[in-house]
């Protein structure tokens, strides 16, 4: 979200349900609306949410789920082990748990931070089979001596990783890096 996105961008938290990737986590929906459901529920409440598809609404239907509110944590800031001093004020937390697959929504759009952050939150993410970050490049930093793998994925949203040619109407052709058969390097 710090790199423009929307934050509201469900796939990855729809996959993790839909495939019953139990001992999983899905991080940072930015739904104030899903946050303040789930706080007046109150922790250990059943509750029924729709989350994300309010900001970016293209590729991104919002997201029924039916869960238990684990967590509930008014103004958690992102606690970052190598941005220190561009920590976010994330607002209210709320942490649903969707059969196995714990789904961390936040308030206000911002970097959540590394590891520390979710241990601060109650959550051992070296016990986590599977962790969605939106955080750009930096969980490569964050998690990479934590993690077994990591992969980075290109889900829909204003922000893309991979651009195409499609996604944008009134820009000049050619233009490096849309069109393909293009090439640039700098001057010297």
């Amino acid at each position: 979200t710090m790199g423009g996105a929307s934050g509201d961008i469900v796939v990855t938290a729809r996959a993790l349900i839909d495939q019953q990737a139990k001992n999983s986590l899905a991080t940072g929906i930015v739904d104030p609306q899903a946050v303040a459901k789930a706080q007046a529920a109150g922790v250990g409440h059943t509750v029924r949410l729709s989350i994300g598809g309010k900001i970016c609404t293209k590729e991104n239907p919002p997201l029924s789920i039916e869960g238990t509110v684990k967590t509930i944590c008014d103004s958690a800031v992102g606690n970052s082990g190598i941005l220190t001093g561009y920590e976010s004020d994330l607002g209210t937390i709320a942490i649903v748990d969707v059969n196995g697959v714990e789904i961390l929504l936040i308030e206000n759009a911002g970097m959540l931070g590394g590891p520390r952050f979710l241990v601060n939150l109650g959550i051992d993410p070296r016990k986590k089979k599977f962790i969605v970050l939106k955080e750009g490049m930096n969980p490569v930093l964050e998690y990479k001596d934590i993690a077994a793998k990591l992969v980075m994925l290109d889900t829909p949203g204003f922000n893309k990783q991979t651009l195409r040619p499609e996604d944008y109407k009134r820009i000049p052709r050619p233009i490096y890096p849309i069109a393909r058969e293009m090439s640039w390097k700098p001057e010297r």
